[in-house]
């Protein structure tokens, strides 16, 4: 039995290490399958990895030629442009500043003046840079654009002028001419001088200033220049001047009318007002504004003042020439048409102007409208009224909409 015993013990060891080979062969099997799919995505993820390195790298040497840097204390932020003409704010070097050396204070003067400015940047218009303090608000910036004059007037409130010199503001370009700040009760005031008209378009974002300087005709698709005139276009048909005790309401009736009118353009409409800054411009201003701007179209401004107790709206129109596309005979009817409906009162029919009228020497469609008539005391009421002169605004706006779509 011993040896029986014996023999069956040898057997089953036998048997199980052959079940024990078997399961280490699979083993090894498995763990070499498992080190060789570790193998694979290690791999792979070093291979994504330098790609991904590779267009980072492309990118940000792609990107250097495209920047424009404001010192602003510490790091410097940059203005990385985008083709579709967005302006990016990120953090970066002044090694990868464009513009050389910025505006800077001439010593004894409240003047910045330009100095070695690198023209070759890849920004899609002419440019201004400014920094301002970290606690400045929406509310506390005011841009105004002098287009009669060829200036931009920059207000900060709260700004220093101690700010202005450790953060000077940088340009590209030619278009500004020059810089000069005057600083008031806690704010500062910058008077940019350009080289023409010019439209602007500003981005503010994490405290920097970004103003960019636009020719007319790119910035909005529709052009029109109105114009007050204060003086009677025929002293026969129109009358004298008012009596000294009603000049500044009829000037300001005229005022008030093409500065509303003005105030009613949209971002493809854009009025222009002749009369800007409060004062008459001369002939040579007027005919640079419609040049420069390419307005489409002129509208004069006027009042009768006549003791016959005549009222409602007139037009004028220079018969001399006609216009391919819009003649001047339509375009005056267009704007009194939509006059009468804004106002709700009568028209008279259009009429030729005079050899002498400013209408025979401009080369647009054109037409000086009149308002009504301040001999005519009702009306005159009317015109003196605030509402009554946004609805002469809104009948202006209106017929340029229409004669555009």
């Amino acid at each position: 039995m011993r040896a029986v015993d014996r023999l069956r013990a040898g057997i089953l060891r036998g048997l199980g290490s052959e079940e024990l080979r078997e399961k280490i062969e699979r083993l090894r099997e498995e763990n070499a399958h498992s080190a060789a799919m570790e193998r694979l995505f290690y791999r792979t993820f070093i291979l994504c990895a330098v790609s991904a390195l590779a267009c980072v790298l492309v990118a940000v040497l792609y990107g250097i030629n495209r920047r424009i840097v404001l010192p602003t204390g510490g790091a410097d932020t940059t203005f990385t442009h985008t083709d579709d003409g967005a302006v990016v704010l990120e953090n970066g070097t002044s090694s990868y500043s464009l513009l050389g050396e910025p505006l800077s204070f001439a010593e004894g003067t409240e003047t910045l003046t330009a100095a070695g400015f690198n023209a070759t940047l890849a920004a899609k218009n002419d440019a201004f840079c400014l920094a301002l303090p970290e606690n400045t608000r929406a509310e506390n910036v005011h841009i105004e654009n002098h287009y009669m004059d060829a200036q931009i007037f920059v207000t900060i409130d709260g700004m220093e002028r101690s700010f202005l010199q450790a953060h000077p503001p940088e340009r590209k370009g030619s278009v500004l001419l020059d810089a000069v700040y005057t600083a008031e009760d806690r704010a500062l005031c910058l008077k940019l001088q350009l080289s023409d008209i010019y439209e602007i378009k500003s981005i503010w974002k994490k405290n920097i200033l970004y103003i960019e300087f636009l020719p007319p005709a790119e910035a909005y698709a529709h052009r029109m220049v109105v114009q007050p005139l204060y003086e009677p276009e025929d002293e026969a048909e129109d009358g004298q001047p008012p009596a000294p005790e009603l000049r500044e309401a009829y000037a300001e009736t005229l005022t008030q009318a093409a500065v509303l009118a003005e105030a009613r353009g949209d971002d493809t409409h854009r009025i222009y007002n002749a009369a800007s800054g409060g004062r008459e411009r001369s002939e040579e201003e007027l005919v640079h504004l419609l040049t420069r701007t390419g307005a489409e179209y002129y509208l004069g401004l006027a009042l009768r003042n006549t003791a016959d107790g005549a009222y409602g709206v007139g037009v004028l129109y220079n018969a001399s020439y006609f216009i391919n596309g819009t003649g001047n005979a339509a375009f005056a009817a267009l704007f009194e048409r939509n006059m009468v409906k804004a106002l709700s009162t009568k028209a008279g029919e259009p009429k030729p102007c005079g050899e002498t009228s400013i209408l025979c020497r401009l080369r647009v469609p054109a037409a000086i409208l009149t308002l009504g008539n301040f001999g005519n005391e009702n009306e005159r009421a009317l015109l003196t009224d605030d509402r009554y002169r946004a609805m002469i605004a809104d009948g202006v706006a209106g017929a340029f909409l229409e004669i555009t779509e």
